[in-house]
């Protein structure tokens, strides 16, 4: 079963008008200020928030239209000696066949 605005979004996100609304706290950024939040941080919570609820039987589920899957982490070592830890994800969108070019309103 696809999963629902609310739980890829959080419990208040509503679409209205033509706006996403979304709470910060609702993707697991409680604590984070308007004045220091970050976009990496925004795709970091949309991408392990779709992770959370999706099931085991995703793939195999005709009416998800976007899956999201951890494949590693490693170990990198960035600009002038900051170690991070780089973790790892496939992002698989269906779509349609035949589809000319991917776009966002032909997801499934």
């Amino acid at each position: 079963m696809a999963t629902t605005i609310a739980q890829w979004f959080g419990d208040n996100a509503k679409i209205t008008d033509g706006y996403l609304s979304i709470r910060l706290g609702d993707l697991g950024l409680e604590g984070v200020s308007d004045e220091t939040i970050n976009p990496d941080q925004v795709i970091a919570a949309l991408i392990l928030n779709g992770q959370t609820y999706q099931d085991d039987n995703a793939f195999n589920d005709p009416t998800v239209g976007a899956l999201i899957e951890e494949t590693s982490q490693s170990l990198y070592t960035r600009g002038e000696g900051v170690q991070h830890i780089g973790y790892i994800f496939n992002v698989t969108l269906f779509a349609p066949s035949p589809v000319s070019s991917l776009e966002a309103k032909n997801v499934v």
